[in-house]
């Protein structure tokens, strides 16, 4: 039988040119509404009727019929809400304005006792699914009603940690990866054995993605499971285990290259470093995670290449062990042919083995050997840096801004690298530097200074926001930028600069209003 809708359709497709309109017979209401359509206007009375069986279709649907239970209602939050205006604030970010404000905006929350609004809640919990970075500092403000509203929705599971065990069983990659993490958090044991259970199942690119879990608690409890990684078919998982072997300066490994470091390296006369590059790369090097390839970004040889990965998987202390002090040894990497390999070398070590105590001389070597770089983003020196603690990040910034002033290259980038809030100390050293580079100093407005600025705004501390603010007048009274495009640029910047320390300000004034 030829339901309504299939004649309408019908009927539209012929055209009502080709073969006269006539309504579907129906009985009931929908027959007589379809009864009262204008025959003598077909295309009218076909438009007419496809709408009244459309929409009767619709209504005449029964709603779905949830078979599951119902879920157990949500607890009374024990946390105040924040205060509409925080709200506010929280809606703008999430919407992308002053997104990059948000960890602050979360550890002041947390700080204060308060949770999110409710309204809020969906997108942040979105946000935190994308943003794994984020989901430690988003756990917290939910409150009861968030905690709930993520259990009901497999996708947030970040909040609960409530991968079941059964996980590493049945489920994807990530799921089984996000187990191993919080195994490797918890009980580092139970992720080995579990791992070493499955391993011969397991695919190359999930051994790899398996194993650099691993990087968590890691100890030489899990040297025999890495040792026997080494022998795998894979690259990538005999990289991976050699990596974290290497962090390990008590393995087996890790003696295996200080031997090779004292066949291939000797300390000459008057604290000089004397080279004897590897003639060959033999078996035992492969299996020991040496490259054979040199990776196109770094400029020298094959057998330098091979010599760089055995000293950046020697322990650090091999070299501290001799009479020479740190600063003399980069003294002597830095007069010997092979500062690459050194420098290289040294400072995967470094970053490896996690020493700050070789941060300070390897941070004077790179600076000294990049002075004329423009460019912020600098990996080597954010690495560095970040084995520092950050009253010592502090200290090493604000020594170069004194020294050499805010224009400089180093001093710059030594700045950027320091992300967390700054001292009160810190913020007003860089306002004070860039009043007076604004108001005093004749040079060519720096771009990559205007860069740092946006970068500077988030860890300047807003209580500074006063100070900050005659920074605006002192563009508008540079003469000689007046007649340029310096002026209007250096303008909408600090414009910008002093909008997001408002907004910082305005935010944190926002979380002590009582919420009702």
């Amino acid at each position: 039988m030829t339901s309504p809708w299939e004649t309408l359709v019908t009927a539209a497709l012929l055209g009502t040119e080709r073969q006269a309109f006539t309504p579907p017979a129906e009985t009931g209401l929908l027959g007589e509404l379809l009864s009262r359509l204008d025959a003598a206007n077909p295309e009218a009375a076909l438009l007419g009727a496809a709408a009244a069986v459309s929409l009767h279709q619709q209504v005449g649907q029964l709603p779905a019929i949830a078979r599951k239970p119902l879920p157990t209602a949500c607890d009374l939050d024990d946390l105040p809400r924040c205060s509409p205006q925080a709200g506010h604030h929280l809606s703008l970010m999430l919407s992308g304005e002053y997104a990059k404000v948000l960890p602050e905006w979360l550890a002041a929350v947390a700080a204060a006792g308060q949770r999110v609004p409710e309204f809020n809640l969906p997108a942040l919990l979105d946000l935190g699914q994308r943003k794994t970075d984020l989901q430690a500092a988003i756990a917290p403000v939910l409150g009861k009603r968030g905690q709930w509203l993520a259990a009901q929705n497999p996708d947030w599971n970040f909040v609960t940690a409530t991968e079941e065990d059964t996980s590493w069983e049945t489920g994807n990659r990530a799921a089984r990866k996000a187990l191993l993490n919080r195994w490797r958090s918890q009980e580092p044991e139970r992720a080995r054995h579990a791992l070493a259970a499955t391993w011969k199942q397991e695919t190359a690119a999930e051994k790899t993605a398996f194993l650099e879990t691993f990087s968590t608690q890691l100890s030489l409890a899990d040297e025999p499971f890495l040792e026997s990684a080494l022998s795998d078919r894979s690259k990538d998982v005999r990289r991976v285990a050699a990596d974290l072997l290497s962090r390990l300066p008590d393995s087996r490994l890790c003696q295996r290259m200080t031997e090779r470091v004292h066949r291939y390296i000797k300390f000459g006369p008057n604290q000089t470093l004397e080279v004897t590059l590897p003639e060959a790369l033999d078996p035992d090097l492969l299996q020991d995670g040496i490259e054979p390839k040199v990776p196109y970004n770094y400029s020298m040889g094959e057998k330098a290449w091979w010599l760089l990965q055995i000293v950046a998987a020697t322990p650090l202390s091999v070299w501290t062990s001799t009479q020479c002090t740190l600063e003399a040894l980069v003294q002597a990497a830095v007069q010997s042919e092979w500062t690459p390999v050194f420098w290289q070398g040294w400072k995967q070590a470094t970053i490896r083995q996690r020493s700050p105590a070789w941060v300070p001389a390897l941070l004077e070597f790179h600076l000294a050997t990049t002075q004329d770089v423009t460019y912020l983003q600098d990996e080597d020196l954010q690495q560095l840096m970040a084995l520092l603690p950050e009253a010592e990040q502090e200290a090493l910034a604000l020594n170069h801004l004194q020294l050499k002033g805010i224009e400089n290259s180093a001093a710059l980038r030594m700045l950027y690298q320091v992300r967390s809030a700054w001292s009160i100390q810190l913020g007003r050293a860089v306002l004070d530097a860039l009043y007076q580079y604004i108001t005093v100093l004749e040079a060519h407005p720096l771009w990559h200074l205007l860069e740092a600025l946006k970068e500077f705004a988030l860890w300047i501390p807003p209580s500074l926001l006063t100070e900050a603010i005659p920074l605006a007048a002192a563009i508008e009274n540079r003469s000689n930028w007046a007649a340029s495009t310096d002026q209007g640029c250096w303008s909408r910047e600090i414009e910008k600069f002093l909008a997001l320390l408002q907004f910082r300000q305005d935010m944190l004034q926002a979380l002590t209003q009582q919420s009702k």
